[in-house]
C-alpha cells in the first residue's frame, strides 16, 4: 500500500488575513513555559528516546472538547505515519480539522528559523504532546514544542477551529496547508451480541473509509475487562508510530507494551499465512494504521466499548491477521517494547 499523499485545499500566506488574536505564539511565550521531559520509552532507533523532550503550554481560559481531540490527532497521526519516517513534510504550516468533529483544529510547524519538518519529528511531536494532555486529562488549548537534543524540532498547537483564521500561530510568513480527512460513514458497522461475547464487523479501505461491501473486513470480539478509553488511546498512536517504518512492509509479529494514564495496555498483531491455494490480501503495516485509526470511531459508535479485545481482519472470508488488546493496572516505570 502507498503512503496517502498530502491534499492541498488551501495555500494562503497568513499574514494577508492575519489579525490580533489571543492565541499565544509560541516563539514569544517559550520562555514562560514548564519543561515537560519525556520518559525514555523505548530503544528503538524509531521511537522516541531520552533524548527527546517537551515543552507544553496550556490556556486554561480556552477549553477544548475530548473526542475533538482524539479524532484530529488520530486522524493526523494516520496521515503522516503512512509517508516514510525520515521524509521531508510540504514546507510551510499543516493543519487538520475532522469533518465530524470541528470543533477542535491542529496545527504542525517547524520551529522558527526552519522551512522543513520530517516525518520522524512530527510523529514524536504529536504523539508526546497528545500524551500529555492525556496525561493531564487537560483538554486546553494546547501549543506544545518538540525537542530533540536541545534543539527544537517541532511545535503542535490544538486551538479551537474558530480562532485559526486570526491565529497569531501562523503569522509568520508561512503558506498553511489544509489535509484533507475523510467523512466517515458508520451507519454501515453491524454489532451481534450472543451468549458468549459481543462483537462487531466493519469493512474498512486502506485509504481510511469504512464501506458497506468490501474485501476487507475486521471482526472485533469485546471481553468483560473495561480498558480506559485514554489507555486505548495512547495505545493507538504508538502503534502507528512503530508501524510507520514498515507500512509498505508485509505485517510481522508486534507487541506493544505502553503505559497509558491508568493502565499499561499490550497489543499483539499477527500475520495469518494464506491457506494453499488462497491469494488474499497481505496484510501490511500501512493497513493496520489505517485499521486502528478507524477502531477508535467504531468503539465510540459502539456505545464507547472500550474494553479488551480480539481483532481479525478478513480478506474474502479468510482470516489475514489477529490481534489483541489486555490491560494491567500501571506499576513501575513506562515502557514500550516491540518484537518482530
Amino acid at each position: 500500500m502507498r503512503p496517502c499523499a498530502f491534499l492541498s485545499l488551501l495555500s494562503l500566506s497568513l499574514p494577508s488575513f492575519c489579525a490580533a488574536s489571543t492565541i499565544p505564539n509560541p516563539v514569544q511565550i517559550s520562555a514562560n513555559l514548564t519543561s515537560r521531559p519525556i520518559p525514555n520509552l523505548s530503544a528503538l532507533p524509531n521511537l522516541p528516546d531520552k533524548d527527546f523532550s517537551g515543552v507544553a503550554a496550556y490556556t486554561s481560559s480556552v477549553q477544548l472538547q475530548e473526542k475533538p481531540c482524539v479524532a484530529v490527532c488520530v486522524a493526523a497521526m494516520r496521515q503522516l505515519a503512512l509517508h516514510h519516517i525520515d521524509a521531508d513534510l510540504p514546507e510551510g504550516a499543516l493543519t487538520w480539522t475532522h469533518p465530524d468533529y470541528n470543533t477542535v483544529t491542529l496545527w504542525l510547524e517547524p520551529p522558527q528559523g526552519q522551512n522543513h519538518l520530517t516525518v520522524r519529528f512530527a510523529l514524536w511531536t504529536l504523539s508526546a504532546a497528545f500524551r500529555d494532555m492525556l496525561s493531564r486529562n487537560n483538554y486546553a488549548q494546547l501549543v506544545f514544542h518538540g525537542v530533540y537534543r536541545r534543539s527544537s524540532v517541532a511545535i503542535v498547537s490544538f486551538l479551537p477551529s474558530r480562532d485559526v483564521p486570526t491565529a497569531v500561530i501562523g503569522a509568520r510568513n508561512r503558506t498553511v496547508i489544509q489535509q484533507v480527512i475523510p467523512q466517515l460513514d458508520l451507519s454501515v458497522i453491524t454489532a451481534t451480541t450472543s451468549a458468549n461475547n459481543d462483537s462487531v464487523l466493519f469493512g474498512f479501505d486502506p485509504r481510511n473509509v469504512i464501506v458497506a461491501d468490501d474485501s476487507l473486513r475486521a471482526e472485533v470480539d469485546y471481553l468483560p475487562k473495561i480498558i480506559e478509553p485514554r489507555d486505548i488511546y495512547i495505545m493507538i498512536v504508538w502503534t502507528m508510530i512503530s508501524m510507520c517504518p514498515y507500512n509498505r512492509d508485509p505485517l510481522s509479529v508486534t507487541q506493544l507494551r505502553v503505559p497509558g494514564p491508568t493502565a499499561v495496555v499490550t497489543s499483539v498483531w499477527n500475520r495469518v499465512p494464506p491457506r494453499r491455494g488462497n491469494q488474499p490480501h497481505v496484510m501490511g503495516g500501512g493497513d493496520l494504521i489505517s485499521l486502528l485509526a478507524l477502531l477508535l470511531h467504531v468503539l465510540w459508535k459502539d456505545v464507547n466499548r472500550f474494553r479488551e479485545m480480539n481483532i481479525k481482519v478478513l480478506d474474502q472470508g479468510s482470516v489475514i491477521a489477529i490481534g489483541s488488546f489486555r490491560a494491567e493496572r500501571l506499576s513501575g516505570p513506562s515502557e514500550v517494547s516491540e518484537t518482530a
